[in-house]
């Protein structure tokens, strides 16, 4: 179970994406894709701020991995998470038009308008995630 000040963390690196992308893109609805079990003080920041919050049940995401793939899990692990794959989650926003799906680990330094006009299904991640192993915490060992 992750402590209050690693959420907290979490809502206040939302919040500065939120606000990078603000700057220099035209005004969309700032969705926050989270677990129903973020703190209520949390919570109201995050709605003070104009951001949507939807909702998602991990539960039903829980990740399993193919026996001798365990260390896929370390970073899970080394952050005191539950193993989800709450991406797939953003399936789930079914009433928007379209979806740009960011982490909370972006900060965007130029505009991103064109995103929302990519005409089809698009998705930009690392093309090789299962080539290298990684170490206990998750970081490509190299």
């Amino acid at each position: 179970e992750l402590s209050w000040a690693q959420v907290a963390l979490h809502a206040e690196l939302v919040r500065t994406v939120a606000w990078s992308i603000r700057q220099l893109s035209e005004d969309r609805p700032f969705v926050v894709l989270t677990e129903a079990t973020l703190p209520e003080d949390l919570r109201r920041e995050l709605l003070a701020d104009g951001l949507h919050l939807e909702y998602f049940d991990p539960s039903l995401l829980l990740m399993s991995v193919p026996e001798g793939y365990e260390w896929k899990l370390g970073w899970f692990k080394g952050r005191s998470l539950k193993p989800t794959m709450g991406q797939l989650a953003v399936w789930n926003l079914t009433s928007y038009d379209r979806v740009v799906m960011l982490d909370d680990d972006m900060l965007m330094v130029e505009p991103c308008d064109e995103l929302f006009t990519v005409p089809v299904f698009a998705m930009s991640h690392d093309p090789s995630p299962w080539a290298a192993p990684q170490d206990g915490l998750g970081a490509r060992a190299r």
